[in-house]
């Protein structure tokens, strides 16, 4: 059951997405809680356009703040997307944007839909070289935070965070069924109209990724952004939207349960009706933009009991073991070797100190909780990869 807030927020929403008036005589039923919930998804600017060109007062200035934060955030990051483009175009290097960098194209207005960083793909061929080139010509700063999926940049003139990635989902992140139909990306991208290496997905591949990433979210980090269902119930709108195409991706990748669940969802919030599970409803509404802690440790225990779960860390499987150390994916045979290496780390007591953090969460949780979140998995049909 919503809650007199959660309904605000949809409300909003509808209004800036749809244009759906808000109700008759509508009020912020309690503005600390209105201001809480929408900062815990990114969704504050939202709250006071409209509040604003309804006449509705709002003394909360942290709103007001982030309504122009993020008008200033989305020019910068059009402008800085703009720049790479005109690098990559000059020097023939294909890349394809993703996530937020397309879907504000797709909004009433691009401010609208705001993203912590601009995310690009670029083919493996050429990854270093086009780093460099950001580096070396646009002058961005290479962040510490770097991962075997992607390396993170910033720009020199107004810190946008710029994300190149090699691949867009590990095995950490998703089913073996979901990765085995990634390379059609590259395979069925086509230039944007103008452009020779400025490429986009078709259309099946960019919605399937989009549901493949939230199912990330969900079974791993505990937790999926409202912003993904409000992207979504867009793509579901698009006059141009090949959806056999679609729906023989997600089956394929064993994602086209979650997808109807997820997009049934959507349409309840901005079309009105009801949702297919108030208790995913509230699993969403409830959690963080990105993650929620306590989610993610009862969704990576659950699947395998804490048994289990302790011996897959003492023990990593090959498939995970890879991704810390990258040299395996050439040199199996060195498994056995990095094994040990890895326990030196297992052993240290910082390492100790996750392990009881999350042992801790399992053991003070109530069956209630596990079983909730047991049930959510089943609605949606998904499988987790718990992280380290």
């Amino acid at each position: 059951m919503r809650t007199e807030t959660q309904q605000e927020l949809i409300d909003i929403i509808r209004f800036e997405i749809r244009g759906i008036p808000l109700p008759d005589g509508f009020l912020v039923s309690d503005e600390e809680s209105l201001v809480k919930l929408s900062k815990k998804h990114d969704l504050s600017h939202l709250v006071y356009d409209a509040l604003n060109k309804n006449d509705i007062g709002f003394s909360d200035s942290s709103v007001i703040q982030q309504y122009y934060a993020a008008i200033w955030r989305s020019e910068q990051m059009i402008h800085e997307l703009k720049s790479m483009t005109e690098l990559f175009e000059k020097e023939g290097i294909d890349f394809i944007p993703l996530k937020g960098a397309v879907m504000r194209d797709l909004y009433p207005e691009s401010w609208m839909r705001t993203s912590a960083d601009i995310d690009i793909l670029l083919r493996e061929d050429n990854f270093e070289t086009a780093c460099k080139m950001l580096t070396s010509e646009l002058l961005y700063a290479e962040e510490q935070e770097n991962t075997m999926q992607h390396l993170s940049f910033r720009s020199p003139a107004n810190n946008v965070n710029i994300e190149v990635h090699r691949m867009l989902l590990t095995e950490y992140q998703a089913d073996q069924n979901v990765i085995e139909q990634l390379p059609l990306v590259w395979e069925q991208a086509r230039p944007y109209p103008g452009h020779e290496h400025f490429m986009q997905m078709s259309d099946p591949c960019f919605y399937f990724y989009h549901i493949a990433h939230m199912a990330k979210h969900l079974s791993r980090s505990g937790g999926c952004p409202i912003r993904s269902l409000i992207d979504l119930w867009i793509l579901d709108k698009q006059p141009d939207r090949d959806e056999s195409g679609r729906a023989e991706l997600l089956k394929k990748g064993g994602l086209l349960t979650f997808g109807q669940v997820m997009s049934s969802t959507a349409k309840a919030w901005l079309e009105g009706g009801n949702v297919p599970s108030e208790e995913l409803e509230q699993f969403i509404l409830t959690g963080q933009l990105y993650r929620n802690s306590k989610n993610r440790v009862l969704l990576g225990i659950g699947s395998d009991g804490l048994a289990k779960f302790v011996l897959k860390r003492l023990f990593l499987p090959y498939d995970l073991l890879k991704y810390s150390y990258p040299v395996l994916q050439k040199h199996r045979w060195l498994t056995p070797f990095f094994q040990i290496v890895r326990w030196t780390k297992v052993f240290k007591r910082k390492y100790h100190g996750w392990l009881n953090a999350r042992v801790k969460v399992y053991l003070h949780a109530n069956h209630k909780e596990i079983d909730q979140l047991s049930h959510i998995k089943d609605i949606l049909g998904i499988k987790n990869n718990d992280e380290e």
